[in-house]
Order: C-alpha cells, then structure tokens, then sequence
C-alpha cells in the first residue's frame, strides 16, 4: 500500500513553470501558457518529484501543440538527477512529433550522466547536439545559450519562408 500512495504523490506533485527572460537578462515565472505561442521560443520546466510516475502527466501538464508552427520548446533540465526509460521514450516521441509539426525541441541544463544516457540512448543524434545545452556552474547560462539558438533557428526558418 505504501508504494501505490507513494508513486501516486509522486505522479501528483509535479508542477510545470513557464520561464520568460526579463529586459536585464534575469528570469521569472509566469503562467503556462495554454498553446506554445508560434514563431517564439517557450522555456518550461518541471518541477516536484522526478519519478517514472510523473511522465504520463507531462503531456497533460504541457501546452498544446495543435496548430503551432515554429515554436521553439525549451525543457530546462537542470538538477534532473536520473531519467527512466519511460522519461526517454517520451523524451523521443515529443522530440519526433515536434519535428513533424515544424517546432524544434531543445534542452537546457543537462547534467553530464543524463548527457551521456542521452547520448547512449540516441536521442542527442534525434534532438540534435547542438539543441542540447550542458549545465554549468553558471546557473543560467545554458538556458541563455538555448535562447541565442532558439533565436538564430526562429530566423533562419522566417528566411525561409
């Protein structure tokens, strides 16, 4: 019985945060936006307890994606100790089916293990290396160096079209 309440608090204490830059480069949180915005560039982050429980509810928790189009998602993953298999085949089929739809995943703050789990696992070759951001010990500066990119792919695909 304490193991079915305890993968149910897990799968019930996670919270989704919408990050947005400030004009003095500093970040807050505002509300998740309904539907990722096209043409832009939405920083999330999960918070709460990171167990294999939780991944159903990600896609619940996450805007919508119906009708979006060059969106950029940015996951900060910073302080994400482990991911399951489950967390992974989620990770590979939200990559893919942004991809699809013409939006581009990006992570920011990825630990070095969860990089090389990444990497083991095919999903830096899926997401793209250069949309995979590893932390350091500045706390933001890779959800910067996501944002600069965001920005340079926003604009190459607004050339485009």
């Amino acid at each position: 019985m304490s193991m079915i309440w305890y993968i149910y608090a897990s799968a019930t204490h996670v919270r989704l945060l919408h990050l947005v830059r400030t004009h003095d480069g500093k970040f807050e949180t505002d509300e998740v936006p309904e539907v990722y915005p096209s043409n832009q560039a939405t920083v999330v982050v999960f918070e709460g307890n990171k167990f294999f429980a939780e991944v159903p509810l990600y896609d619940e928790l996450l805007p919508s994606r119906q009708n979006v189009t060059n969106a950029v998602v940015i996951l900060r993953a910073r302080y994400q100790e482990s991911v399951s298999s489950t967390g992974f085949k989620w990770l590979e089929r939200y990559a893919t089916e942004l991809r699809r739809s013409g939006n581009l995943l990006m992570l920011a703050g990825v630990e070095s293990h969860v990089m090389q789990k990444l990497e083991k696992a095919g999903l830096l070759d899926l997401i793209g290396k250069e949309n995979v951001f590893a932390s350091g010990p500045v706390l933001e500066a890779s959800l910067i160096e996501a944002l600069d990119a965001a920005e340079v792919w926003l604009k190459n695909r607004d050339k485009d079209s």
